[in-house]
C-alpha cells in the first residue's frame, strides 16, 4: 500500500478482518517520494513508483510464491524505489494546458 494516512488507516483495519476470518496478512507501506530531502515522522509518501512493487508481488502471489518471501520482495524492492513527481502548466489565450508526469526508478541491490 501506499504510505498515505488513509490508506494505511484503511488497509489496517482490512487486514485485522481477514485475520481475524483466519487469513494470513501482511501489510508493507511504501514511500517512494524523494522530493523531499528529510521526510517528515509519518516518512515518504507513496507515489507512482508502488506500481512496480504491485506488478511484482502480483507476479509472485500467482506463481505461489509463499507470503514471506512476497513480502522480502515487497520490502526489498520498495526500499529501492524513488520517485519524482513534476508538474508543468502554460497558460495560453485563456487555455489552460496541465502535464503531470512521475518518474521512477529502482536502484540495484546491494547485496546481490
Amino acid at each position: 500500500m501506499k504510505n498515505y494516512t488513509g490508506d494505511r488507516v484503511n488497509f489496517g483495519i482490512a487486514a485485522e478482518q481477514a485475520r481475524g476470518e483466519g487469513y494470513n496478512v501482511e501489510l508493507v507501506a511504501i514511500g517512494d517520494d524523494c522530493a523531499l530531502d528529510t521526510p517528515g515522522a509519518a516518512g515518504r509518501r507513496g507515489l507512482a513508483g508502488t506500481l512496480f512493487v504491485h506488478k511484482m508481488v502480483g507476479a509472485a502471489a500467482e506463481a505461489g510464491k509463499p507470503l514471506s518471501e512476497i513480502l522480502a520482495l515487497a520490502k526489498d524492492v520498495g526500499g529501492r524505489l524513488g520517485t519524482l513527481g513534476v508538474r508543468l502548466v502554460s497558460h495560453l489565450l485563456s487555455l489552460s494546458l496541465s502535464l503531470s508526469l512521475s518518474l521512477s526508478i529502482c536502484l540495484p541491490s546491494t547485496n546481490r
